[in-house]
């Protein structure tokens, strides 16, 4: 039997992480979710939205609906949504990537791009393949990528209409805090590993409203 086509509303209910990973003031992280396989001819469909933190971790409670709102999307039988959350990123740093990053996927793949990519024009967004573009975008951008992610599989029945699944995010590499140290008269960086490949920094609850 063939399964349903459903229309699902994908949105963040809540996104919190590791106090280490914070400053003391609001910071913004960027949030890429990838649908995989959402139905039998499309292999993935990206969605972005930027989320603020406050200086605990925790996403605020307060957030406008179109805020956390990733997008909308016709879903056929199972699929996954990969989650990344991306360090924070100033505004500044953010509009200029996002502005390199459309202009160089339009050139080379033309009006597609729209067919691949929900992309806001009024938020301030990034989207992957993140290490690449990020290497044009400031000498310290290198450094900017993914501090944690996960995978949420789903087989939706049709009796279903609202959903919540909440999963951990974990680091996709080890992660390096570093200083310089001045014993007698000499200058030595010293390198310190914070957090290793695999660390739980924290956790992301999508939800899934489902319109048959």
């Amino acid at each position: 039997m063939e399964n349903k086509r459903l229309t699902i509303e994908f949105g963040i209910k809540d996104l919190s992480l590791r106090k280490r990973l914070v400053s003391k003031k609001e910071t913004t992280h960027t949030m890429l979710a990838t649908l995989i396989w959402p139905r039998p001819a499309i292999r993935e469909k990206k969605m972005l939205q930027s989320i603020k933190v406050d200086s605990q971790g925790n996403m605020s409670v307060d957030l406008p609906w179109d805020r956390t709102i990733l997008g909308k999307e016709t879903t056929q039988g199972a699929f996954a949504i990969k989650i990344a959350v991306f360090k924070n990123m100033s505004d500044k740093k953010q509009a200029e990537f996002l502005r390199y990053l459309i202009a160089e996927t339009s050139k080379e793949i033309g009006d597609y791009v729209s067919d691949l990519i929900d992309i806001p024009l009024a938020s301030d967004l990034v989207d992957i393949p993140f290490d690449y573009f990020s290497k044009k975008i400031g000498k310290d951008s290198v450094d900017s990528g993914i501090i944690g992610s996960t995978c949420i599989n789903f087989d939706i029945s049709s009796e279903q209409n609202y959903i919540l699944s909440k999963s951990d995010l974990t680091t996709p590499r080890d992660f390096y805090t570093s200083r310089t140290l001045t014993r007698a008269g000499k200058r030595t960086r010293v390198r310190k590993k914070i957090l290793k490949k695999g660390d739980i920094i924290g956790s992301v609850q999508i939800s899934l409203k489902i319109y048959e």
